[in-house]
This record gives structure tokens, sequence and C-alpha cells, in this order.
């Protein structure tokens, strides 16, 4: 522990005498490099606070360049970093800034990922109609330019729209088309996660049998690939199924 703190902290160093170095010389893309060398290290490490106002100005010296293509990525990864702490208005505004970025580039893979964060960070803010409808747009660009990964995301955000929206039954339906599409490109980690989304939406509308035998095969990959995440919503999802088959049917509300 001490050894990775110490490595931390070199590194932290390293790219501050670099951003200290680059800016006496005016080496503005040596600026960014070491501006967005610190948000990783940062990233990693520190309070996202921290991470982002380094990413935020490494923004601002690749907007100041013209360098489309860094502040797009740069925009993406302070999403990302906003997402992750629950600032999903501010998460939004970056992948749509990065999205614009990509399509002035004509990137349309990466243009189609941030598609796709888009279309999740509306559901987070609740507003699930603008998100199926951008995750739907999304599908028909991915399928397009022939990204079945990206396909495969976008099914699964859609679904999740509609499991938070307490549809389970259509939840389920874009569930099976996501994990055909993790299983079509090899995607065992993602076809691990949707096998658990699957059974719980089909315990959640009662079919439990189907349910068990889709968290089986979940509890096998997350096994297989020591994903310890996984594991522990699938262990969550097997103590909730046998509450519900401790329950005589005629009582379940």
């Amino acid at each position: 522990m001490h050894q990775r703190l110490a490595n931390i902290s070199d590194a932290e160093s390293a790219w501050r005498r670099a951003l200290t170095v680059c800016r006496q010389a005016a080496n503005f893309e040596g600026e960014i490099d070491a501006l967005e060398g610190l948000g990783r290290v940062a990233r990693g490490h520190l309070p996202a606070a921290v991470a982002l106002r380094f990413y935020e100005d490494a923004i601002a010296r690749a907007t100041v360049l013209e360098d489309r293509g860094r502040a797009a990525r740069l925009h993406n990864s302070a999403g990302i970093i906003e997402w992750t702490r629950g600032q999903y208005e501010s998460a939004l505004g970056h992948f749509e800034r990065a999205l614009t970025l990509f399509e002035t580039l004509d990137d349309r893979v990466a243009a189609g990922q941030m598609m796709n964060s888009i279309g999740v960070s509306l559901d987070a803010l609740g507003r699930a109609a603008d998100a199926r409808q951008h995750l739907q747009q999304a599908l028909v660009h991915h399928e397009r330019i022939g990204q079945p990964q990206l396909e495969a995301h976008a099914l699964a955000g859609l679904g999740d729209s509609f499991w938070a929206a307490g549809d389970h039954r259509e939840a389920a339906t874009w569930y099976e088309r996501s994990l055909q599409k993790r299983f079509e490109t090899g995607d065992v980690r993602g076809e691990g996660w949707m096998l658990q989304r699957l059974a719980r939406a089909k315990t959640a509308v009662g079919d439990l049998d189907d349910g068990e035998g889709l968290l089986a095969r979940a509890t096998g990959i997350a096994s297989r690939s020591s994903d310890e995440e996984l594991m522990d919503e699938c262990t969550r999802l097997q103590h909730t199924m046998a509450h519900a088959r401790a329950i005589p049917p005629l009582d379940r509300s």
C-alpha cells in the first residue's frame, strides 16, 4: 500500500513538473498532455472534483488550439467523471459537446458511443421518453455503421429504462436482444450482466423457473471471470428468488 501511494505521489509530481516546463516553454500540446495526466492520476485516487478541474483546464486549452479530437475525448472523460458522482446534467452537457465535435470529425464510432451516453444520461435525469428516442436513434446509427457492440449497449440502456419505469416485461425484451448481441460478439462479461438483468426481469414477472436458469448461467460467468461485482448482484438476486419461492402465489402482491 505504501509503495502504491508513493508511486501515485511520484506520478503526480512528475506531471506537475511537466506542466510547469510546458507552460514556461509555451508548449500548449504538452500542457494538455500534462493536464490530462494529472486528471488520470486524480481520477483514480483523489476526489472527483479535483480530477475534473484538470480535465476542464485541458478542455479549455484544446479548445483554444482548435484541437477538436482532443477536446472531444476530454469532454467524454469529464462526462464520465460527472456521471460517476451523480452529476447527470453536467455529464449530459459534456457528452453532447463531445458528440458535436466527433460529428464534425466524421468519427462515427465515437459519435455512436456519445449517443449511447446521452441516452442513458437522459434516463438518469428522469427524461425517459427523450432517453428512449435517443437510444432508438442510436440503434439505427450503430446498425448502419456495423457496430454490434454499441448496439448491445443501446439495447441494454433501453432495457434499463423500461426496468426503472416498472415495465419489466418490456425490459426483458430489450435485455434478450442485448444478450444475443453480446453472445454474437463474444462479449462474455456483457453476456453475464445481461443474463443477470434478464433473470431479474423474469423474476419480477413471476417466471422463476426461467429466471433461475438464467441466473445460474450468469453466476457461472461471474465465477469463471472473477467478476466480484456481477457475483454480488447474482447473490442478491438469488436471495430475492428464494424469498419469492417461499411466498405462496395467492399471497403475492
